[in-house]
């Protein structure tokens, strides 16, 4: 499910020019959707996993901001707020799909 929740966060780079939040929704799921059937040609996934498919888009969305603020840390690099305001976004605001903030 980790997996799966990273290629759902990761699609909103296909969609992300899409202002209407409808379509940029439909255009995820369609993108996920032929992800997930070549996933599963592979694995076996019940159905009552994907249900459980938001809690594992916010700890991936905490994981990415917990290793931005380690790596800025490590390197001595000055931090990118962009990222992590966008993640916090979605977790503080219940936003349940990542991406879904704001068009950019």
């Amino acid at each position: 499910m980790f997996d799966l929740a990273n290629l759902w966060i990761h699609n909103e780079g296909w969609t992300r020019q899409e202002a209407d939040p409808g379509k940029r929704f439909a255009r995820m799921r369609q993108c996920f959707d032929l992800q997930l059937q070549g996933y599963r040609t592979e694995t076996d996934l019940p159905e009552e996993m994907l249900e459980k498919l938001p809690l594992f888009i916010d700890m991936v969305l905490i994981e990415n901001i917990v290793d931005e603020l380690e790596c800025c840390a490590l390197e001595g690099e000055a931090l990118d707020s962009e990222d992590i305001v966008g993640a916090a976004e979605c977790l503080i605001h219940d936003i349940p799909y990542a991406g879904f903030g704001k068009a950019t």
